[in-house]
């Protein structure tokens, strides 16, 4: 959902490949796979806390998980929509990592 709207946002067709995901704007960011995977294993564990704690039937980690939400969707897409990176430094940073940016994505103008 958050790359179809960040593709809408943007004005981009909505099944365009690109490098523009929410783990690749992390890796862009601190350049470094283990940090990434930190970051999104520790929203999957606040988020499946919140989960446990929704199940036994408390309301306010419902509250606090929906509002969670909604604010890493906002501060995700905002930093989608406006990030730019040059187009050697993301080769610099995803080949470093691996991954070819070359790969038949294209970059997001």
């Amino acid at each position: 959902l958050l790359a179809f709207m960040r593709r809408l946002v943007t004005h981009r067709p909505v099944f365009e490949a690109d490098h523009r995901h929410l783990h690749h704007i992390l890796l862009y960011r601190f350049r470094s796979m283990r940090k990434v995977d930190a970051v999104l294993w520790a929203l999957a564990a606040v988020f499946g806390a919140l989960g446990v704690l929704t199940m036994r039937g408390s309301a306010i980690a419902l509250c606090c998980a929906l509002a969670l939400e909604v604010v890493v969707f906002a501060v995700a897409l905002r930093s989608m929509v406006h990030f730019e990176l040059s187009e050697k430094i993301e080769e610099e940073i995803l080949g470093g990592c691996g991954i070819t940016a070359s790969n038949g994505a294209t970059r997001q103008r």
